[in-house]
């Protein structure tokens, strides 16, 4: 079904490459189908138009992000978020895109900015455990991890704080 919507839109925008929707909707797709390097230049095209399309933005913050070019899906998240005043789905991608990218002032920020609008939600003090954990402060990481384990006991954050703790140099409390 993915491509006979892939040979829709394109027809339909070939008929009118004007109409930003059937470039903004094709994107989407090629997005969802695991083709981010189609959606990234139709996600420019509807960019170049108008600047402030959520979507698009988000949209083209995802191509990048599967591509690789981690730096370059900052500034497309960036946007994102702002547009959606820091709130929803998106901000969670936007931190785990910057904790693959190691930019760990990026991600404290988005982890503070997060727990405010979300303060009841283990994944930011997680955020914070990761980025603690990336610096190499196991001890520190081990403090936000325990925060994240009071609101949400799941198995995998247990594992990840006796990896903390094994890597702290605490293996009796690990095991």
């Amino acid at each position: 079904s993915a491509d006979k919507a892939i040979s829709l839109y394109k027809l339909a925008l070939g008929l009118y490459p004007e109409n930003m929707l059937f470039a903004s909707k094709l994107a989407l797709i090629y997005n969802q189908a695991g083709f981010p390097e189609n959606a990234a230049p139709l996600f420019l095209k509807v960019l170049s138009v108008k600047t402030d399309d959520l979507e698009a933005n988000l949209g083209l913050a995802r191509a990048y992000a599967a591509l690789g070019f981690l730096s370059r899906a900052k500034d497309f998240y960036s946007r994102a978020v702002i547009l959606q005043d820091f709130s929803g789905p998106a901000v969670e991608e936007y931190a785990l895109c910057m904790l693959r990218k190691r930019d760990w002032p990026e991600a404290l920020f988005l982890a503070g900015m997060g727990a405010r609008t979300a303060p009841h939600s283990a994944f930011w003090p997680l955020v914070e455990a990761r980025v603690s954990a990336g610096q190499g402060n196991y001890h520190k990481a081990l403090s936000a991890i325990e925060g994240a384990i009071r609101l949400d006991s799941s198995r995998r954050l247990r594992l990840e704080r006796a990896l903390y703790l094994l890597l702290g140099g605490l293996p009796r409390r690990a095991i």
